[in-house]
Order: structure tokens, then C-alpha cells, then sequence
């Protein structure tokens, strides 16, 4: 059956890093409790968004009664968890009801156990949980094709991660750069707490300002590898923080707290002496968070509106103020006419403060990116824009920055990812419309867990975001963005293999495992090639050439950070055989004479090196011009042929391995027959020894090269099946 799953009308929807800081629903700690049942107290704190005392009071009221049968019961329970973000519990006891009793898996439930098999890299069950889920097909369809997710990690190598010296045992997220500080949210201890957030039982969430010249990498601070664990420094020196994909599902990131995130884990509240708490939002009841600043100045943050009498919920809005050198004044909530919207956040700025991005949920819904615009950066606001549906989905899209560039970055559990809420980029100009190309940032900034809260500097290369990644407590990551060139060039020499001499015009083939093409190119004058590859990675090398042995290599590409990015392999070394008809030249002798003077001796030496070499046999053919009969002419040939022979012989060859042939002048290579008139040199041409291969027991090049061309592309079924067997 079809499940339509749509947006709902309570909280239950909305997504776990939002439930915790975002809605910064104030809970009320008081109200009439009635004392004859843990399970009523239970469902009334629960009632009240009271997520932690809800789950512990139900767990007591199932320890008590030993029955974990009701699948209603569980749900709250379950909701709870996942409210309070402990996923682990969330997963086990909606697994619990699944068993009792599946029918009772809401469709909310369902995708919520989506998300939570993604977190854990079990893709194919991800999948299964969106069977039938509307608006989630390109999702559901990205967590089972290898290729598209492969794809989406293509640029992992241009990104490196560190966890930061500022992160605490508490939750410290959404990381904005003004100037030379880092402003961040978190719900670290504070010297006057007055009450804890009823909703996960921790401190409400403050802004706090670090000197970015302060802010370090963990496995950089002395302090934190002072403390003896020896897997600190390892862990992090190699941490890339990427899954690796096999089959349909991941590998995922391990979670669990390393060395180092036990140390941060364990702070007990944000050093004093390295971040402090934003001045001036006093004024603002509960919690804070979220902070944007335009080139004026202008300060926006999203804040817990106060609570009028009779309510027990405090709605969050957006709030503007400027911003001073340590302090932000003339606070005040931002009118944003025609909302209807439940509660609003997550305010994002432009520079020139003409356009303000922000998500809001309509009646308890999930949430999507609305627009504000101005003519200037003094004019009124206009109505909310709700951004095009190839930017808002069924799930959740929240956590909006603008960069100084005008790329909107935002966070979503909808669009396909890699699970949890991830974060995606896109041209702010675009959003309104239809055809907004929405670009899902790769590995290690995304991963299975949750990523949000995206800042980058001014020339697009350093930044901040925050991520769940160690354990299930947020923590504000650093990133270099150093992209290598998507090209490289592979460049190198062909030499034959013995005597190393250069080969002009020998043909090459490089063989791309990725795209599976196999381009050529010829080899210069002075025996170089050259391609240009599309990507890294292991490539297969070939070079032939007529009466050679090919050579084959396989070489492997790394990732290139230079300008030019030019890989320059080792020489390919085909191995000359022989031709299978070539002339000894200056074999000469004295008219009417068969033997061999003494400077005949070295080219026939060369043919004894040759067959000293080459386990093959030949035939000596001894040829004269036209001039005199043509018997004599055969006789002369075939005793000078036989005289090269013996002296062949006489060097320790074999005789059966040579045999001697006189042509005469049957086999004129011009026109320089009886009666034509013709030069001395017309006639030398004709007066040659030719060495004939009779015998091969090895083949030569596996391919006609004349065949192919330079920048020829090619598939592997163009070329023999073997063709690339041998490469080493």
C-alpha cells in the first residue's frame, strides 16, 4: 500500500537538532501533576514538551509494571528520545514497536527511522523505510545508487576537518565570522543559572564570541595532548572524517567519542579565557541563538518570545539589534508581516542587508526557507517568500547562511544526502525560482550524522560548521577547502628497452578505468607523449610500435595541488625484435669478388648480434644491379651470400639458423633494367644484402599501430581483449 506522507500538525515532525535548540520552547516547570500515577505524570510532562522528565517517568512506569506492550505508550517514549536527540534509545524502542505491532509505525515514525538507520550507514534500510513516502523519491533513491552517492563524495580530497578547542561537554553549534571572532550558540554552564530547560533537561542556549587567533585544532593544543592518551595524536592525524561506501550501505563515521572528544566531552563549561557570553541580549527571555551581521552592522539572532499569561510555550521569532565592538544594543523583535507561522528562526543576512533568508514552521509543521527583501538596507521588509520547491521539501530545510558571495548554504533532511540533516549550497539570485540548482556539499563536511550551521570566510577557502560526528553531541569543526585541478597531465618518454634510444612515432594508449575510454597519442620527435585525465586514480599504459614488444604499465595518479598539475611517469620500453625484411647496409665488396673485405665485417657483426640476441632464423639474400647476364649475376650473388653466411658461421651461429640466397638481379627495387640509363647510385640501390626473418617464435607489437591517431578516443572493445593484460 502507498503511504502519502505529509506535513503534520504537531511537533513530531520536527527534526531533531531543532527540537533541542530551535524551537527553545520555553517549559513552564511548574503546573498541577497528578500524584496517582507515574504514567500520568508522564504523559503530561510529555504534553508539555517536557522531554526529559517525560522519558525518565515512563521508563519508571515500565520498570514498575514490567509491561512494554503498548505500542501508544512506547511512541511518546520513543518521541521523547528522539526529541532530546538520544538516538540510540530512539531506534530501539521504535524497533520495539515495530515488533508488537507495525501498523503502529506513524508515517512520521517512519521517516524518523529513515534518518536514524542513515546515521547508523545502513542504507538499504533507510531506503525501506521511504517505500511509498511522497516527496522523498530522490532521497529514498540516493541511499541505494552507489553511483550518485559515490559521486556527491567526488571532491572529499578537497576538504580537510578539526575538531576545535572551543567545543565543551555541552552543545556548541552554528558558528558565524564576524570580523576577527567567531560567534557561536551554545548551552554551556553558566554562573547564574536560574532554571534548565525543561525540554532535554540541560542549560537554554546562550551566544558567545571567541578571537578566531584563539581558536585552535584540539590535536594542536597542548593541553589536550598533555593528558596522555595515546590515541589522541593518532586519531586526528589521520581523521578525514569520511565514510567509505561499499556495496549499497557505508561504513559510517565512527561516532563514538575518540581520545580527544572524551577530553572535550569532559569540560565542564566554555574557558573563560577563551570565549565569552555576547552582551546585551539580557533582555531575552530563555535561550538565544543564531546570530547573522550584515556590512552595517546589523545584528539578527533568533530568540524565545516572552510568555503572555496563560501560556505554557514560548514561540521563538527573530530579533534585531546592532552590534558594538563587544556588545550588541536597541534590541528589538523583528515585525515580519504576514508569517502565520508557528515560530521563526534561524535568521540569515546578506551583506548589504537587502535579503534575509530564515526557516519557520506553519502550525507545528515541519520547516522551510522563507525570503525577505528590500530596495535597501533602510526600507521596510516585504511579505515572506516561501523559496521555490526545488529548495523546500516534505522534510526539513533550516540553518540558512549567506556567504559575502551571495551562496545561500542551508541544511536539510530531504533532499537525497548521506542522512541526518546535511548541508547543501545555492545561488541566493535563484531561490525564488523554479530551477534553483541546489549542490549537496561532499565528504568529510557532510556525513551520516547531522551537519549545520555552515560559515565560510570571504575567500571561500577556510570556515566553520557544526556536526555530531563524535558521539551525539554537537561540535563546531574547522575546514580548509584546498581544491586540487580536476585535470592532470601525464607526461613521459618512450626509449626502446635495451639500448634506451628514443622513439619517435611509437603509439601510446592510456586506458581511464572511471570513464572507460582509452585515448591515444603518438609519441613526438623526441619520443614524448601527453594526455590530459579528467580525475585521479589508476590508469593502464600501453605503448606499441611495428617489430617492437609492446610495454605496459599501471600507474596511479594522486590528487594534484599544483597550478600546473603535471605527473610525469616512468619511460615505457618496448623491446625491438626485429623487421622482418631489412638491409645490411655497406656490405660491400670488390667488383667480380665474393669475399668479405674488412670493412664488410661490422654490419655483418651487427647481424651476429642480432641473432646472438633474437631466438630467430634468417635468410642471407644477396641482390646485384642489371649490369652483365643474368646467370653471372645469380652466380655472384649466391657466393657472395654464402661468404656472409660462412663468416656468420665462423662468429659461433648456427647453421641451420642462416641460409643463403642469391637474387641476381631479379629483384630490382627501380627501374634500372637492361638498356635504361642510370647513375651510379640508381645502380647501388639495387646491388644490397637483405636479412629476411624465416622463423619467429615470439610475436611482436599485439596491434597494428598505424591503425590509430592521435587524440583517437577509443572503448576497450576496440582493441583485442588481452590488450591491457599485461600491464604491470
Amino acid at each position: 500500500m502507498k503511504r502519502n506522507i505529509k506535513r503534520t500538525n504537531n511537533r513530531d515532525s520536527v527534526r531533531r537538532i531543532l527540537s533541542v535548540y530551535f524551537i527553545f520552547s520555553f517549559i513552564a516547570m511548574g503546573g498541577v501533576f497528578s500524584q496517582n500515577s507515574v504514567l500520568v505524570k508522564a504523559q503530561k510532562a510529555y504534553s508539555l514538551m517536557q522531554y526529559d522528565v517525560a522519558s525518565k517517568l515512563y521508563e519508571n512506569y515500565f520498570q514498575n509494571t514490567g509491561e512494554r506492550t503498548n505500542p501508544e505508550i512506547l511512541a511518546e517514549l520513543a518521541d521523547s528520545y528522539w526529541k532530546m536527540r538520544n538516538y540510540s534509545n530512539a531506534k530501539k524502542v521504535y524497533e520495539e514497536i515495530n515488533l508488537l505491532d507495525p501498523a503502529k509505525i506513524s508515517e512520521q515514525d517512519r521517516l524518523k527511522l529513515s534518518n536514524l538507520e542513515a546515521r547508523d550507514g545502513n542504507y538499504q534500510n533507510a531506503a525501506k523505510w521511504l517505500d511509498g513516502a511522497e516527496g522523498f523519491g530522490a532521497r529514498q533513491k540516493n541511499f541505494t545508487d552507489n553511483e550518485v552517492i559515490n559521486a556527491a563524495s567526488a571532491e572529499s580530497e578537497d576538504w580537510s576537518v578539526h575538531l576545535l578547542n572551543i567545543n565543551t561537554k555541552y552543545r556548541e553549534f552554528s558558528p558565524v565570522i564576524v570580523n576577527d571572532y567567531l560567534y557561536f550558540t551554545s548551552n554551556s554552564a553558566q554562573d547564574k543559572v536560574v532554571k534548565a530547560n525543561g525540554w532535554d533537561g540541560d542549560n537554554f542556549t546562550k551566544l558567545w564570541k571567541a578571537k578566531i587567533s584563539d581558536i585552535k585544532s584540539v590535536e594542536n593544543n597542548d593541553k589536550v595532548v598533555s593528558h596522555g592518551d595515546s590515541t589522541v595524536g593518532a586519531h586526528l592525524k589521520s581523521k578525514k572524517l569520511a565514510g567509505v561506501f561499499e556495496d549499497s550501505d557505508t561504513k559510517p563515521i565512527e561516532r563514538k567519542a575518540s581520545g580527544i572528544a572524551n577530553f572535550i566531552n569532559n569540560l565542564p563549561a566554555i574557558s573563560p579565557e577563551l570565549a565569552m557570553m555576547v552582551k546585551g541580549l539580557e533582555g531575552v527571555n530563555y535561550n538565544v541563538a543564531s546570530a547573522s551581521v550584515d556590512e552595517n552592522n546589523n545584528f539578527y539572532f533568533s530568540g524565545n518570545k516572552k510568555i503572555e499569561k496563560g501560556e505554557d510555550t514560548s514561540k521563538l521569532m527573530i530579533y534585531q539589534g546592532k552590534l558594538n565592538d563587544d556588545k550588541v544594543s536597541d534590541v528589538f523583535p523583528l515585525d515580519i508581516r504576514g508569517a502565520q507561522l508557528d515560530n521563526l528562526i534561524h535568521p540569515a543576512i546578506s551583506k548589504d542587508g537587502t535579503k534575509l533568508v530564515f526557516a519557520g514552521n506553519a502550525e507545528g509543521g515541519t520547516y522551510d526557507l522563507y525570503l525577505l527583501e528590500r530596495g535597501s538596507a533602510s526600507s521596510a521588509w516585504s511579505d515572506p517568500i516561501k523559496l521555490s520547491g526545488s529548495i523546500n521539501t516534505p522534510g526539513n530545510e533550516v540553518f540558512p547562511t549567506i556567504d559575502e558571495n551571495g551562496i545561500l548554504y542551508f541544511s536539510s533532511d530531504g533532499h537525497p544526502g548521506y542522512g541526518g540533516l546535511d548541508i547543501y549550497k545555492v545561488d541566493l539570485n535563484s531561490v525564488s525560482g523554479p530551477n534553483a540548482v541546489i549542490q549537496l556539499l561532499p565528504y568529510p563536511v557532510n556525513s551520516t550524522a547531522d551537519e549545520f550551521g555552515f560559515a565560510i570566510d570571504q575567500v571561500g577557502e577556510n570556515g566553520y560548521f557544526t556536526s555530531d560526528r563524535d558521539g551525539e553531541n554537537d561540535n563546531i569543526y574547522s575546514f580548509v577547502y584546498d581544491p586540487y585541478p580536476k585535470k592532470v597531465f601525464v607526461s613521459g618518454l618512450v626509449k626502446e628497452k635495451k639500448t634506451k634510444a628514443l622513439m619517435p612515432g611509437a603509439t601510446v594508449f592510456i586506458y581511464n578505468k572511471t570513464t572507460n575510454e582509452v585515448h591515444v597519442d603518438k609519441a613526438d620527435e623526441n619520443g614524448a607523449y601527453q594526455f590530459e585525465l579528467p580525475n585521479t586514480g589508476e590508469y593502464l599504459l600501453k605503448a606499441v610500435e611495428e617489430n617492437y614488444k609492446d610495454d605496459c604499465n599501471k600507474i596511479q595518479i594522486p590528487a594534484q595541488r599544483s597550478k600546473e598539475p603535471v605527473i610525469y611517469v616512468p619511460d615505457l620500453l618496448p623491446e625491438l625484435t626485429f623487421k622482418n625484411v631489412w638491409i645490411l647496409d655497406n656490405l660491400l665488396y670488390d667488383f667480380d669478388k665474393w669475399n668479405i673485405r674488412k670493412d664488410a665485417e661490422p654490419p655483418l657483426d651487427s647481424l651476429v648480434t642480432i641473432l646472438n640476441t633474437y631466438p630467430i632464423k634468417v635468410e642471407l639474400g644477396s641482390h646485384t644491379d642489371s649490369r652483365g647476364s643474368f646467370k653471372y649475376n645469380e652466380t655472384l650473388s649466391q657466393k657472395r651470400a654464402e661468404s656472409a653466411v660462412n663468416y656468420i658461421v665462423s662468429k659461433g651461429i648456427s647453421r641451420d639458423r642462416i641460409t643463403a640466397k642469391g637474387y641476381g638481379e631479379y629483384r630490382l627495387l627501380n627501374e634500372c633494367a637492361d638498356g635504361v640509363d642510370c647513375s651510379e647510385e640508381e645502380h647501388q640501390l639495387n646491388r644490397r644484402t637483405e636479412i629476411t626473418v624465416t622463423y619467429n617464435p615470439a610475436p611482436a607489437n599485439s596491434v597494428d599501430p598505424n591503425k590509430y591517431r592521435k587524440g583517437q578516443i577509443l572503448s576497450p572493445r576496440d582493441l583485442p581483449a588481452n590488450f591491457f593484460d599485461d600491464c604491470k
